[in-house]
């Protein structure tokens, strides 16, 4: 201390006399502050000079009216800090462990909280037995909460259709930015490397999250009297009510369960897994083996999950009641693939084992060629199609020349839902009219879904007596499902002549009933006259069981 005064204080040096400790006070200060020394060490610099000085002249007060409180709670704190950063490694390194510890669980406390801010509507409570332990002629289920006698007021329509607008444009997409936030706030993409978390971010984050759950919460509960009212069926009345009609309300709801029962839940509880897999040290680093590792790759697949679950609620949610029908459509032709494939095998392997039964009767049959390209067909067919009794192979070349008749009926069934779907080359020129009740477009949906059950109704009817042979004893059930399906779809046709309007009214088209009878005239004489092959194959194939 004495050096350094002795170097602030050159006077000093050369002075025995006592000196105005006022002055020397002020030139220490003086001298500090021009001095090069960090801020902080000039300030630590001032106090002991002062009270060096203080010391060799016996005098306090001076040093008291030097330093007023401000100076001196900055130089408590720079000391303490300085006390911390002195800390040992150990110590320094406990004190962050148990920070990291209080904070994860903090999280995981939100994360249990966050499982319960959202309360699911049971669209099946009306159908439930009561509990066992309950008065049956007293217990009510739990929607009897949304019984009303009056109707939705327009009001009150459009007050819910403007909750929907919101949730499409405001509390879904900020979820998704919540869910995004949430794993870069945990380093998850660094997995398997080092990752730094934040879970004091996280922490925030989640707080959102929850806000976000509660307005969907909310939202699901406003829409719920819509459908699940007791005292009240909306199917029939509900033609104004726009985007949220009955039926698209239950989708909605049952989606939003989903959501929260499925993707959200697996979310939660993942990360709680995550978080408390090492409560000392959660951000070691990982690889793909590790037990840490794995659940993070949960994690992410769970966020991955849930953010495609909510594009899918804005999307669906924001299409209108024909392009939901088209959806339907879409995947009802997609459906039909798979089965014509599988009809098309069966085909080629009867085709091949009539071959082979003709070799065998000219003498010229090949055993060891023949076993080696039974290798590459399907095993469990070929055995069915080369095991069985010389009857079941007689009647084999019947069973498909009738499968071959179903082809055209399959591709043009395929056709007509491609002709009602928005396909990459084109665009079906008709829609609903604006004003359909959620029963009518249940009776819609169900005639095209009747359509397509019928068809692979009889398809997988047919695999079935391809496959072990059952021909006597599923005749009545094939004889049954081919007569439905015409009627299935003529009725089709028919329901969606009466609904169906013009896209573009500028369009020098007929009027609703005769475009579409025109757009579809062809297809269904097309059918008539595949249905009518099918018909003839099928007297000719009975007539042979029944010989």
């Amino acid at each position: 201390m004495l050096v350094l005064l002795l170097h602030l204080f050159p006077s000093f040096q050369h002075s025995t006399d006592l000196i105005d400790y006022h002055r020397l006070s002020s030139l220490v200060c003086t001298s500090l502050s021009r001095s090069s020394i960090p801020s902080p060490a000039r300030n630590w610099s001032r106090i002991v000079a002062l009270a060096y000085l203080s010391v060799v002249h016996i005098s306090w007060i001076p040093l008291v009216h030097c330093l007023n409180v401000r100076f001196l709670t900055r130089i408590i704190t720079y000391i303490e800090k300085k006390r911390v950063h002195r800390k040992r490694p150990e110590e320094a390194m406990a004190d962050n462990d148990d920070s990291s510890n209080e904070t994860a669980e903090l999280v995981v406390k939100a994360l249990k909280n966050i499982a319960t801010r959202y309360q699911s509507v049971d669209l099946h409570a009306a159908s439930r037995q009561p509990p066992w332990d309950v008065d049956a002629e007293t217990w009510v289920h739990d929607n009897w909460k949304f019984a009303r006698q009056e109707a939705l007021s327009i009001d009150e329509i459009s007050t819910l259709n403007d909750l929907l607008c919101q949730m499409q444009t405001r509390h879904l997409p900020s979820l998704q930015q919540q869910l995004v936030n949430l794993s870069r706030s945990l380093d998850l993409p660094n997995l398997p490397n080092n990752p730094n978390p934040k879970l004091e971010d996280t922490l925030e984050i989640l707080s959102q999250l929850g806000d976000s759950l509660d307005q969907i919460n909310t939202f699901v509960h406003s829409i719920a009297p819509i459908v699940v009212n007791p005292l009240q069926q909306t199917g029939k009345v509900d033609h104004h009510f726009s985007g949220l009609k009955n039926y698209r309300s239950r989708e909605l709801i049952e989606k939003f369960n989903n959501l929260e029962r499925e993707s959200l839940k697996w979310l939660f509880d993942s990360l709680r897994r995550f978080i408390r897999a090492s409560p000392k040290d959660p951000w070691t680093i990982l690889n793909d083996e590790s037990i840490l590792g794995s659940l993070g790759k949960d994690v992410i697949e769970a966020i991955d999950q849930s953010y495609v679950a909510i594009s899918e609620i804005i999307k669906w949610s924001k299409q209108s009641d024909f392009s939901i029908l088209q959806d339907e459509c879409r995947r009802d032709a997609n459906n039909l693939e798979p089965i014509l494939e599988g009809l098309n095998r069966r085909i080629a392997l009867t085709t091949r084992l009539e071959e082979q039964l003709r070799l065998i009767d000219e003498g010229e049959f090949d055993t060891d060629s023949s076993s080696a390209s039974g290798d590459e067909d399907d095993e469990e067919s070929e055995t069915s199609l080369s095991t069985d009794s010389s009857e079941q192979i007689f009647l084999r070349p019947s069973l498909m020349k009738l499968a071959k008749t179903t082809i055209p009926l399959i591709k043009l069934i395929r056709i007509f839902f491609n002709k009602l779907s928005n396909t990459p080359t084109s665009k079906a020129p008709f829609t609903f009219g604006t004003k359909l009740s959620s029963a009518e477009i249940r009776e819609i949906d169900c005639e095209i879904g009747g359509l397509s059950c019928s068809i692979r109704n009889l398809l997988n009817l047919i695999f079935y007596m391809f496959d072990c042979d059952e021909y006597v004893n599923d005749m009545k059930n094939l004889e049954q499902h081919f007569k439905e399906l015409p009627r299935d779809f003529n009725s089709s046709i028919v329901l969606l002549c009466c609904y169906l309007l013009p896209v573009n009214d500028q369009l020098d088209l007929p009027i609703s009933g005769n475009l579409f009878k025109t757009w579809f005239l062809t297809l269904r004489e097309q059918f008539d006259l595949a249905y009518d092959n099918f018909r003839q194959a099928f007297s000719r194939f009975k007539e042979e069981i029944q010989a």
